[in-house]
């Protein structure tokens, strides 16, 4: 079982050396830091994710409330999910507690301390950010189940229809190229009436796991509808959108993929691509036609081959 991590923070000398003196006996279930100034703190953060502070309301070269901020600042650079949980100590005074606490403190506690209770202030703060932390990760498990496809696990189509807006208006702002892909897989419906709606399935999320682990990070994949993906491919031009779907295109037909044990069925696939240069001005219900009709013209052309909308002719088929 791993520690729990507490830091002290604290100026006076024999302050600090009794923190160390009474908490002695806790070594076995805390890993404990000793500070005499903020800036030593704030660098034991790095090793000390979801850690409770103990730290003087006075640290002299920082304000309670600076000091704090430091301690969020770091906590968003370096994307740290732990937490922290900070305990100003202070004089006993009528604003001690709401001082502390407007400054960002979770609790205060004022000398002389009863040890124990402090001892039970530290446990309140990791029940805190265990709590905290559960809490962080429903919020993260609730966020995917709303923009993820729970049979592709790439994102659902309202999702990308909402990233794919967003991609248009940096187009449009002049910021960067967009180009995107829709792809189809070829005689889906004689896939399902001949193997059955199991194996639909397992083409799908075969298809969609192998174009998002070939895509870049950048890139994003979407369940479109039934048996298409749509690919959006910021900073992308005609000329790479192309290369890009030549590469799907050629994964996605290479692999047979398993339908139930020990039956496979390699499959083609058909795609449409469309490209706009930085500063044109396109709606995404336009730029999703252009796609739609060069994957229709691939189609057409009984599939198993990428089409550009600016050519409409097909640019790569294998029999």
């Amino acid at each position: 079982m791993s520690k729990q991590h507490v830091i002290f923070v604290e100026p006076a000398p024999d302050s600090l050396k009794a923190f160390e003196k009474h908490f002695a006996d806790h070594t076995d279930q805390w890993q404990m830091v000793f500070c005499a100034t903020a800036e030593d703190a704030l660098e034991q953060l790095i090793y000390n994710d979801g850690a409770v502070i103990v730290a003087n309301r006075d640290l002299g070269e920082l304000s309670g409330a600076q000091f704090i901020e430091k301690v969020g600042q770091f906590e968003r650079d370096n994307s740290r999910q732990g937490g922290h949980f900070v305990i100003f100590t202070g004089p006993d005074d009528e604003e001690g507690f709401a001082s502390a606490l407007n400054q960002g403190a979770n609790d205060f506690i004022s000398p002389p301390f009863e040890w124990d209770q402090l001892a039970q202030r530290i446990q309140v703060g990791f029940i805190s950010l265990k709590t905290t932390a559960q809490l962080r990760k429903t919020i993260n498990q609730l966020g995917q189940l709303t923009t993820l496809d729970p049979l592709t696990e790439v994102y659902n189509r309202n999702h990308g229809a909402e990233l794919l807006q967003q991609e248009l208006s940096r187009a449009g702002r002049g910021l960067l190229e967009l180009a995107i892909i829709l792809f189809e897989v070829d005689r889906f419906t004689e896939i399902i009436s001949t193997n059955g709606a199991a194996a639909a399935d397992a083409v799908l999320k075969h298809v969609a796991a192998l174009i998002r682990r070939s895509c870049r990070n950048y890139d994003a994949v979407i369940h479109w509808d039934d048996s298409r993906i749509l690919v959006i491919c910021p900073h992308t031009s005609p000329v790479n959108v192309g290369i890009i779907a030549h590469r799907l295109f050629r994964k996605a037909i290479a692999t047979p993929i398993e339908i139930e044990p020990k039956k496979t069925l390699k499959i083609t696939v058909s795609m449409g691509t469309t490209a706009i240069p930085a500063g044109e001005r396109c709606t995404s219900e336009g730029l999703l036609t252009q796609a739609n009709t060069a994957l229709t013209k691939a189609e057409q052309q009984g599939g198993n081959c990428v089409v550009h909308a600016a050519t409409a002719e097909p640019e790569e088929t294998l029999s």
